[in-house]
């Protein structure tokens, strides 16, 4: 009879619906079924009904009608069972008694587990011993089985909570049940698969219980120790062992079926539950790696295609992992890859492997790897999803070669492997690549086929779980973003041609979503789609459904003019696929769905929990929100109905729907109790449920109020709460039994501390009342401990939670006196306690303000100490408003008026410093509008949020005056002034507009009055380096000024007044320490404080400040330190009233007591210790032996130690250092020369070569000293002396740092042969040749070389700086990861005219690359080559840009350019670099033809194209080039005919040796210059044309005093007397014979007289056009003096509007003095 009743209760509430019936018949059928259950004579048949009816009920009642709570129901269900286990626990249950127990517990435990935890873990266990037989992973062996593995995953979730530093949250009696239940659990979970797998090669675990078994393992590893499987692995190296099949081992190492005939089935299941392990990331590194090492030794037994599918998702898991690929036996990145592309073909989830390799390990995958990827794909097939993102994977992650091909030979000119691309993917279309094809046409590709993550679980424990932070949420992937926003007009064109074309051709589904696609995103593309529809229209009618489905999927958003097919209008896939991509349209009708409506819903949430986006997309759609709401509505006579709906289908409505149809229901509840339909239980249970799921579906954080909702449902939505004091209290009383849904209260209220933080105090004595749930909260809320320390939180010495307290009560308890009776214990509160006060209620905080104040007028280094401790760990808890809201309360007090300006400073840095750590991540306006700092706030405001409120404009302007007059006091004065207040040095303000007020004038003039500015730059480079990115754009434009900049960041320069200086530098470098980001050790602001303070005053000193066990500690960690040693030890030496002679008593103790504990205070002090210890003392050797010996300690990497060593050698100075260069090394081993190259090595580490060098020098003197001597005359060389091999080698380091190729060549001969000093000696001898195959060029001196020779580039050298110097922008820089991809994408956009982001640089670029990086964005004036060079494309791009822009009014500018690019041009040409002259010139005038405006002197490029022909390589081409222009010399500008002029007389005289020729030529020049408007050009070719007949003159006058002129002259007189001789002989000999010898004698003396008077004539002509030529250049000098009113002309300037050179006219008059004059009287 029984039975039948049984079956009847069953199928009734199967069938109706039990929420409408009498709560007391519930309840008696509730209470029925349970003492039936209890019964020993209920048979199973009956118990398995009756279990069913209660389950029936649980899921269709609330729990209020028969139970109290849901603690009370798991009690009463489990101690049922529990009871039914004590009277037959020795019985063997039947399988219907097992399916009644394990369906009822699993689904309590998942619906109730977390209320209830520590009573189910307590005894659930002894019910789940007699059920173990039914784990099974196999689905087909009967519902019992999947229940009971659902119960066993979520005990072990619950047991296995995710807490703070490895808390654990079960006893031990508890833990060795779960250790028990996880080994069976895993053991018999393994069993069966393997069995299954051994029946069916068909079989296959399912990804549910894959999960289980990954995440029971992981529990097993946890619960073991990770230690026992580390030792499981490392045993595995040596000889073979047995593994367990059924274990993690048999996984691993492959014995799990490995005896199975379904061997590789098995496997497979192996494989996917690794992945799934590794997927997690809760494995060390080490178990990961040994996981992927054994089972790639095995890749070559994995012969099945479905077997390789799951090692390669394996593979893929574990390529982002933290791994040390390629590290002994681990696979390197290169042999996965290889190893994917091999099966890629076959495989499609190869792609998704090396997808993955791309994405996480890029820079692994060499060259040729990236080149073998792009050929294996082009052999592959478009329509696969997976090579569609392998190939966005290519160019989202990879720098590919822009001009390469792909699949195509076709000639598509620019941007080819992208055109080809898209060619490959129109070729076959398919709707999937549409994002493709748009990440194509940008010039930045991102990845945008990220993974949807399953956010969503049906799991409802894991959700719970997941919500209250006990387990950890899926990371979303973040979203790409590009450096610039902006598409490639080229592709976006060929895009658009190609798509017309298709689709005049040929109109199908997928091309026609792919144009539809393309013209979304590009609007100004037009596509005229109007005849498309009508045919479209007949293809998609004629389509199948999955053929249609695929294709439109695709789609954004759907087409208004494209219908839906009508033999897929009843589809529910297809009409499902309209609704969605219809979202976006309010025209749509839903009515005509509503036959499905509850489908569509159902459908739509399923939808929208995977997919955040989706859901925000449907909760914005009016149509969607009203389809729900009138379906929630329908039955309004009905407020279950409708109460149910809105619990299930509420998800997808807006915030306003939510709150409507809520008070909709509401309003018919009441209603229906004013009816008499309902009762009062009924309205409480309606308001519950819909107060609960508007809560629990609600989006806007902090709406709701109250403490009228569901407690439950609070706790588990507590971010959509707005707690107050009261709600707070009554919800965690009603959660008292429920700790962990109670802690996720506590933790939100914590971590929102903007808004809450006036709520924690209460709530954590709250919290101490309930020593459960404080336990709890200690192990999962992190910083739980120091939230009850900063707000004082007592607690009782007997409480079993003191363990986990790590602070002591009495301070607590003092202050709780002091604010009980303040008169009785008012001395109680010191600085160490006073703090304690504001973690009391703000209504108390005044007498806290008053003792502050009071305190810190007595104690001021101290009590700011304490207040910044205080300040940093409220910012760290995030109560970043408390904090604020208590220096406004402090500074707005009464008694906050301090006198004393020392004080008030110290408050003040007090304030920025805690204001600097407050806004070290993000800082909103709320909280800086709070703040009382004006300077920071306004610099805020300014410089990091670029938002200033209207309210805050005038404050702005104020402070931007304010700096500007701190700028100007800092250009005058330097740092050593009261004008100039340091704190400003934490500004960004400051630094802009110092950038804008320096200039090279001012830092010269300051310079000479001793004052380096850019020793201020250098200490606050080291001590605040968070004003670094401010600091290094100043540097860099100044880097060339002085020796002192291009060293920038070196040691200051000493002042004549060394201690007056250190004064001032040591407050400034206290100063910036304490602004400064960073963990401060307990004490050391105390002791900044201190320090600062006694530099004005000493009655500051304390000696205190630090506690004993805190100073214990620091001299324990610093016993080594050297600089404190150091401190200590000059300190000793140094008399007390010695040092305090120097400086004030109170400074000097007080930095000396805290250089010996800290080291970066002692790096201030010790270079002042030692300059007292050598200019007061004259202790020299005591100091430089100390210098010397505390070598011993130093690191070599340590930058500040090293820093710190070069100002002592300073403030010891070379002269002391050199005096003990005879010492006996015995008798004193540290004055050893061992020493001496341990410190120059040490500054030549870090660059400081000055310092270097000056050591050297004192070494090679201390080694030389025996033969000093001697050394000069007896020619002893660098190997006669001491160490000779360590010496050399030292010099030649320093050396070839200096890059000084004249000391180097004053080495031995083979030091010479080595290749670093070779390379230095042929850069600067300009041999470019010799270094081209040089390894030690970094890439970009490699591309230079390579360039300056003429050479194509090569592998070696920077590919961008290669295609700048080459003007080939033909690559792109798609990720700006290094300072030449800054530089080639800035110079690449000049020349379109995009507009580029402000902040580009996200990473730490160099001076040297900082300046590179400034002359491609503005103008600064260049120095090397590459600068130069750098400068001058950017000059090309901007007129290409402009010319394209048809901006001509810009080409008066051109002319400009040119003679800046011929100044370069002559730069290459000195340095030997005539083909990349060549290749400038070229390109210049090419560019130059192109405007085709007269005014653009082309002549003047195409002169200097020749010179630099002339001077590399054929002489004679470059003069036959100039000659031919002779004729339209006189058309030519006057710049370009003195060009001309010179640059042909040169060649002329030069190569031709044909000065008269060459003297013509500028002849020639000059007067067609007379008509010539140009004073310079004149003035130029008349000082050449000087030039050249003083050289004339002098060779002519070198020649008039040589020996054969003599001759000449002699000759001619002695044919003279010969020939008077002959006169009077003749008249007695015969007339013939002595008149042909008088003819003789006659012509040849007028041969010879005739030489000598042409010499005389020329010596003549070239003294004359040498003077006229000089005063002609006078007077040109002197009529533009009086034009201009300038007594100098052609001074070379360097700016864009000044480029004609001049000169002074007093170098004239040097010319004209310097003409010798001829002795003929010319």
């Amino acid at each position: 009879m029984e039975n039948e009743l049984s079956r009847v209760l069953l199928l009734c509430s199967m069938a109706s619906q039990l929420h409408w019936a009498e709560h007391l018949h519930v309840k008696t059928l509730w209470e029925f079924i349970w003492k039936r259950v209890e019964d020993p004579q209920c048979l199973d048949n009956i118990m398995k009904d009756y279990v069913e009816v209660a389950v029936e009920i649980l899921k269709n009642v609330d729990t209020v009608v028969f139970e109290k709570s849901a603690l009370d129901l798991v009690r009463t269900v489990i101690g049922t069972f529990k009871k039914v286990v004590e009277v037959d626990h020795k019985k063997e249950w039947s399988h219907k008694r097992k399916y009644s127990v394990v369906y009822v517990l699993s689904f309590i435990v998942r619906r109730w587990g977390l209320e209830a935890r520590d009573f189910i873990l307590r005894e659930i266990f002894d019910l789940i011993d007699y059920m173990l037989s039914l784990i099974s992973v196999d689905l087909n062996s009967g519902e019992s089985k999947i229940y009971m593995m659902h119960l066993v995953d979520d005990v072990i979730k619950l047991s296995m909570i995710e807490t703070v530093k490895s808390h654990r949250t079960i006893d031990e009696k508890t833990e060795e049940n779960v250790r028990n239940l996880v080994k069976t659990a895993i053991f018999e979970s393994l069993k069966s698969a393997s069995k299954t797998y051994a029946l069916s090669s068909g079989f296959s675990i399912s990804d549910e219980y894959i999960r289980y078994l990954a995440r029971w393992i992981l529990a097993e590893i946890e619960l073991e120790g990770s230690e026992s499987m580390d030792e499981s692995f490392d045993s595995s190296a040596g000889k073979k062992k047995e593994w367990n099949e059924f274990s993690l081992n048999g996984l691993i190492h492959l014995t799990f079926g490995a005896h199975s005939l379904n061997q590789l089935v098995a496997w497979e299941g192996a494989l996917q539950i690794l992945t799934e392990v590794l997927l997690t990331r809760k494995l060390n590194t080490h178990q990961s790696e040994k996981i992927l090492t054994i089972l790639w030794e095995k890749r070559k037994s994995f012969h099945s295609e479905t077997l390789r599918i799951a090692f390669c998702q394996l593979l893929s898991t574990v390529i982002p992992l933290d791994l040390r690929f390629g590290h002994r036996n681990i696979p390197s990145i290169d042999s996965i890859l290889k190893y994917s592309l091999n099966v890629i073909q076959t495989l499609p989830v190869a792609a998704s492997l090396t997808e993955n390799i791309l994405r996480y390990r890029s820079r692994q995958v060499p060259k040729a790897g990236l080149q073998l990827i792009w050929d294996t794909v082009s052999r592959t097939s478009p329509g696969s999803i997976e090579v569609i993102r392998l190939i966005n994977a290519l160019i989202a992650f990879t720098e590919f070669d822009e001009n390469s091909r792909f699949a195509n030979d076709e000639n598509v000119g620019n941007w080819s492997l992208r055109k080809d691309v898209v060619e490959w993917l129109l070729a076959d279309p398919k709707a999937n690549s549409h994002l493709l094809i748009f990440e194509l046409c940008q010039y930045h590709p991102i990845f945008c086929f990220f993974d949807t993550n399953q956010t969503w679980n049906d799991d409802q424990l894991i959700q719970t779980m997941r919500k209250c932070s006990l387990m950890k949420s899926p990371v979303e992937a973040k979203e790409s973003t590009r450096p610039l926003d902006a598409s490639i007009q080229e592709i976006v064109n060929y895009v658009h041609d190609k798509l017309k074309s298709i689709l005049t051709s040929e109109i199908n589904l997928p091309v026609f979503i792919l144009s539809y696609e393309f013209s979304r995103k590009f609007p100004e593309v037009v596509i005229d789609f109007s005849r498309t529809y009508q045919k479209l229209s007949h293809i998609v009618e004629e389509m199948e459904e999955e053929e249609f489905l695929n294709s439109v999927e695709h789609l954004s958003e759907w087409p208004r003019d494209l219908k839906l097919p009508a033999h897929l209008q009843n589809s529910e896939p297809s009409y499902m696929t309209y609704l969605i991509k219809n979202l976006h349209n309010p025209l749509i009708d839903w009515t005509q769905w509503i036959a499905n409506r509850e489908k569509i819903i159902e459908k739509l949430i399923e939808i929208a929990r995977n997919d955040r986006k989706m859901r925000e997309k449907m909760r914005k759609s009016i149509q969607l929100n009203k389809f729900i709401r009138e379906f929630i509505q329908e039955n309004a006579g009905d407020p279950y109905e409708m109460t149910k709906r809105y619990e299930r289908f509420s998800f997808l409505l807006s915030d306003r729907n939510l709150m409507s149809v809520w008070d909709g229901i509401r309003t018919r509840a009441t209603k229906a109790l004013e009816e008499d339909a309902i009762g009062d239980p009924d309205l409480f249970i309606f308001e519950k449920l819909i107060s609960s799921s508007f809560l629990r579906n609600v989006s806007t954080p902090h709406i709701l109020d109250g403490s009228h909702f569901d407690p439950t449902t609070v706790s588990i939505h507590a971010d959509h709460m707005d707690f107050n004091e009261k709600s707070i209290k009554i919800y965690l009383k009603s959660l008292r039994k429920s700790p962990f849904l109670a802690q996720n209260i506590v933790r939100k209220v914590l971590e929102n501390g903007d808004d809450t933080w006036h709520l924690h105090a209460k709530m954590l004595k709250n919290v101490m009342k309930n020593e459960r749930l404080l336990t709890i909260c200690i192990a999962t809320i992190p910083n739980m401990v120091r939230y009850l320390r900063i707000y004082q939180i007592q607690y009782p010495p007997s409480s079993k939670t003191t363990r986990f307290l790590t602070f002591a009560p009495d301070p607590i308890a003092t202050c709780q006196k002091y604010l009980r009776k303040p008169k009785e214990n008012g001395n109680s509160i010191t600085a160490n306690n006073l703090m304690l006060l504001f973690g009391t209620e703000k209504s108390t905080w005044k007498r806290a303000i008053i003792r502050f104040w009071r305190l810190f007028e007595s104690d001021p280094a101290l009590v700011a100490d304490r207040f910044f401790e205080f300040a940093t760990e409220s910012i760290e808890l995030g109560l970043k408003h408390r904090i604020v809201s208590i220096m406004n309360s402090l500074t707005s007090s009464e008694f906050s008026r301090i006198k004393d300006p020392e004080l008030k400073m110290i408050f003040e840095l007090t304030q920025r410093a805690i204001f600097v750590n407050l806004t070290r991540e993000e800082c909103s306006p709320k909280l800086l509008n709070m703040s009382n700092d004006s300077s920071f706030c306004a610099d805020f405001y300014k410089n990091r949020i670029a938002e200033i409120p209207m309210e805050y404009a005038e404050e702005v302007e104020r402070f931007e005056e304010r700096i500007a007059l701190a700028v100007e006091n800092f250009l005058k004065f330097g740092i050593e002034t009261a004008s100039v207040n340091y704190m400003d040095f934490g500004l960004t303000e400051f630094y802009q507009q110092l950038n804008e007020n320096l200039t090279e004038k001012a830092i010269k003039a300051n310079e000479s009055r001793n004052i380096y500015l850019v020793d201020c730059l250098s200490t606050v480079w080291l001590q605040l380096p968070s004003m670094r990115p401010n600091i290094r754009p100043i540097v860099a434009r100044f880097k060339g000024i002085s020796a002192a900049w291009s060293r920038f960041p070196q040691p200051p320069h000493l002042q004549p007044n060394a201690e007056q200086s250190f004064l001032w530098r040591a407050r400034l470098q206290i100063t910036l320490k304490m602004m400064s980001q960073g963990k401060w050790r307990r004490g050391k602001f105390a002791t900044c404080c201190t320090c600062l303070l006694t530099s004005f005053d000493g009655r500051h000193l304390r000696r205190d400040l630090i506690e004993k066990k805190e100073m214990n500690r620091l001299k324990r960690e610093t016993q080594r330190n050297v600089l404190c040693i150091l401190s200590k030890i000059l300190k000793k030496e140094i008399d007390r009233e010695e040092g305090e002679a120097v400086v004030a008593k109170g400074f000097y103790e007080a930095f000396t007591m805290a250089s010996s504990v800290f080291p970066d205070i002692a790096a201030i002090t010790v270079p002042f210790l030692f300059k007292i210890c050598v200019d007061f003392k004259e202790k020299y050797e005591f100091a430089v032996g100390k210098l010397l010996a505390c070598l011993k300690g130093v690191q070599k990497e340590d930058e500040h130690v090293v820093y710190c060593l070069a100002e002592c050698v300073d403030s010891i100075g070379l002269d002391v250092i050199a005096r003990y260069e005879r010492v006996d090394i015995d008798s004193s081993p540290q004055f050893g020369p061992h020493w001496y190259f341990v410190l120059a090595r040490l500054f030549l580490k870090h660059g400081y070569l000055t310092h270097a060098f000056a050591i050297a020098n004192v070494l090679f003197d201390r080694l030389s000293s025996k033969k000093r001597n001697l050394m000069m005359i007896e020619r002893i060389s660098l190997e006669g002396i001491e160490k000779p091999k360590e010496m050399i080698d030292l010099l030649v380091e320093i050396y070839v740092a200096e890059n000084n190729s004249i000391a180097l060549s004053s080495l031995p001969p083979d030091v010479q042969n080595r290749d670093d000093v070779r390379q230095v000696m042929d850069k600067n001898s300009k041999k470019w040749l010799s270094l081209v195959s040089s390894k030690q060029l970094n890439p970009r001196e490699s591309s230079l070389v390579q360039w300056m020779c003429g050479l194509p580039p090569n592998s070696s050298g920077d590919k961008y700086l290669d295609s700048i110097i080459r003007f080939d922008f033909k690559q792109y820089p798609k990720h700006l990861d290094s300072p030449m991809k800054i530089v080639y994408f800035t110079l690449f956009h000049q020349q379109i005219g995009t507009v580029i982001p402000p902040k580009l640089v996200n990473f730490t670029p160099t001076i040297d690359e900082m300046r590179l990086i400034l002359i491609a964005q503005k103008t600064i004036h260049p120095e090397s080559i590459e600068e130069h060079m750098i400068k001058a494309v950017r000059d090309l791009r901007k007129t290409i840009n402009r010319r394209e822009a048809g901006e001509l009014k810009y080409a008066r500018d051109i002319n400009l350019k040119t003679a800046r690019i011929v100044k370069l041009s002559e730069m290459l040409t000195e340095n030997h670099a005539f083909e990349a002259a060549h290749l400038l010139l070229k390109t210049w005038e090419e560019e130059c033809l192109k405007w085709n405006v007269p005014s653009i002197d082309i002549d003047l490029i195409r002169i200097y194209r020749g010179f630099v022909t002339g001077q590399s390589w054929d002489p004679r081409i470059a003069e036959i080039n100039l000659r031919s222009m002779q004729p339209r010399v006189g058309t030519m500008s006057a710049v370009a005919i003195a060009e001309w002029a010179s640059a042909l007389s040169k060649i002329t005289i030069e190569y031709r040796n044909d000065l008269e020729e060459g003297i013509r030529i500028l002849e020639l020049g000059c007067r067609h210059l007379q008509n010539k408007d140009s004073l310079e050009a004149r003035l130029q070719l008349l000082l050449k044309f000087h030039s050249v007949c003083l050289g004339q003159l002098s060779k002519l006058e070198e020649y008039r005093g040589t020996r054969g002129y003599r001759i000449e002259k002699e000759v001619i007189s002695e044919f003279e007397a010969q020939l008077q001789n002959s006169a009077r002989l003749s008249r007695g000999a015969s007339g013939d014979e002595a008149r042909r010898a008088m003819q003789r004698m006659r012509k040849e003396q007028q041969i010879e007289k005739a030489d000598v008077e042409k010499v005389e004539k020329l010596v003549v002509s070239a003294a004359q056009k040498a003077v006229s030529s000089a005063f002609d250049a006078l007077c040109e000098s002197f009529f533009g003096f009086l034009g201009d009113g300038y007594g100098s002309f052609f001074i070379f300037q360097h700016d864009e509007e000044h480029i004609y050179s001049r000169i002074n006219t007093m170098s004239v008059v040097r010319s004209c003095n310097n003409i010798h004059w001829s002795s003929s009287g010319s």
